[in-house]
């Protein structure tokens, strides 16, 4: 057997010795109780009846004293057989003076049970002893009273064994029950322990084919409760490491094209100026110009890549109170000549008031890459609207271009690395498909949210919703 079904198997069999133990632990407790429940109902039940008859005993023998008269032997006789007991009358002394059994055998001797010496007391008591010769026998002890003095006591003494068989076989019989129930219950608790440790079982076998490296291992997904939970957040864990890993190949693949790409460019230049023989200074400031055009793209490549591995670390915000629309505005500043180039209307609006305490940096990089990424994607004479609203502890950042627009299917990938809409335009503008990226992982790192509304030719709509803190009172104002 392999280790994992040796585990499971014990795991199984764990279950049903659990289960086993609890019914057992429940059916002895059932047990003793229902034991003790039934022999004292039964031993009380003939304890009150033969009560009752020796007081009833004792109410006679007491109206014959009050007559000053003993009472006859055949009363205590035929009281005896008619209750089917031994029947012993006793004086106030505890000497027995009649028997109803033939023998005489106990007459003239003085009894000192202490059912004896209580009923000589004033108080009636009953018990029960094991006789070697007799078996089990029940003692009832009742006063006989008269002129509100005890004149002796009535003692009766009659064998309860068939009551104790009566409890016996009950005993048996619950045992028996048990026995099944027990067999039952392991017979069932297998099953259960199958049926529960099936689905572990297969989860652990599919979670070691994706520990090697089987991305596509899956669970069936049965039954109801947390194992069917568990099994579909398995599956779910799947399809996500899978698209996780398509996408770590496919961002591997484009990052290793896309620094090849000038890397080739660059290798070109210089084997051509390095097997060119001429002279002329103009062409090796030419070829100069190309390759530090090409260094100035992979080194954008580069810092690109950096900033989204550090955002996929870095998950601190340096927060600080800053001017937003001065950021915009700066940002805009900067952008406005690549605009003109295109002859594209860049232009920036706000509604906020005072300042803001939120991450500049990030928020830098989010009005920038989106700007820039409009402005790329716009045609000549085109416009690009930059807005920012402060509502409700929230900055809506939105960036609207009269741009290509996103084709309806293309709108969900467009947050991929190095995904590209119009690849040719965008190459030749000097992207990399990274811009959405960065934006979308820094507005993550903020809990903030990102949206996109667009329209082929013509145009597209980001929304940046960010969390900022509220602002503090001014003191002075005194609350209002």
């Amino acid at each position: 057997m392999s280790g994992d079904g040796l585990m499971f198997d014990n795991l199984r069999w764990r279950l049903s010795i659990t289960y086993l133990l609890i019914i057992i632990l429940v059916m002895a407790l059932s047990g003793f109780f229902l034991n003790t429940s039934v022999t004292n109902y039964y031993l009380n039940n003939a304890k009150i009846n033969y009560m009752s008859q020796a007081n009833i005993l004792a109410n006679s023998i007491a109206e014959n004293y009050f007559k000053g008269q003993a009472p006859p032997r055949s009363v205590i006789k035929n009281f005896g057989e008619q209750i089917d007991a031994r029947v012993l009358l006793l004086d106030y002394n505890g000497k027995i003076i009649m028997d109803s059994f033939d023998t005489n055998e106990f007459e003239g001797i003085i009894f000192k049970h202490n059912e004896v010496v209580s009923a000589l007391k004033g108080e009636g008591k009953a018990g029960v002893r094991y006789l070697e010769d007799d078996g089990w026998v029940m003692y009832i002890v009742v006063p006989v009273i008269a002129y509100r003095e005890v004149k002796g006591a009535v003692f009766l003494s009659t064998s309860v064994n068939t009551v104790i068989n009566e409890i016996r076989t009950l005993r048996w019989q619950y045992f028996l029950v048990s026995i099944l129930i027990g067999v039952v219950v392991t017979i069932i608790s297998i099953i259960v322990a199958k049926y529960l440790t099936g689905p572990i079982k297969a989860l652990t076998a599919a979670a070691k084919k994706m520990a090697k490296g089987d991305l596509s291992a899956r669970v069936e997904i049965t039954g109801q409760g947390e194992i069917r939970h568990l099994a579909q957040a398995f599956n779910i864990m799947g399809i996500e490491l899978e698209n996780y890993n398509r996408r770590q190949k496919s961002f591997v693949a484009n990052a290793s094209h896309e620094l090849r790409t000038p890397l080739s460019s660059i290798k070109a230049l210089v084997e051509s100026l390095i097997e060119d023989r001429k002279s002329d200074i103009s062409l090796y400031k030419e070829f100069l110009k190309d390759i530090n055009t090409e260094i100035d793209r992979l080194s954008q490549l580069v810092e690109n890549l950096l900033n989204l591995a550090r955002l996929d670390k870095i998950k601190d915000l340096n927060k600080k109170e800053i001017d937003v629309m001065k950021l915009a505005n700066n940002i805009t500043g900067r952008l406005r000549p690549l605009a003109d180039e295109k002859n594209i209307k860049l232009s920036t609006r706000g509604r906020i008031k005072g300042k803001l305490k939120i991450d500049a940096e990030k928020l830098y990089h989010i009005i920038w890459n989106l700007a820039d990424n409009a402005i790329k994607y716009t045609p000549n004479g085109g416009k690009v609207y930059i807005s920012l609203i402060e509502e409700k502890e929230r900055l809506i950042i939105r960036v609207r271009d009269t741009g290509i627009g996103i084709p309806e299917g293309e709108i969900e990938n467009i947050f991929e690395p190095f995904v590209r809409i119009d690849k040719a335009r965008c190459r030749e503008s000097g992207g990399f498909g990274l811009g959405l990226s960065l934006v979308k992982e820094i507005v993550e790192t903020q809990n903030g949210e990102i949206k996109v509304k667009s329209r082929q030719d013509k145009g597209s709509v980001f929304t940046i919703i960010l969390p900022i803190e509220p602002k503090l009172k001014d003191p002075n104002l005194g609350g209002l």
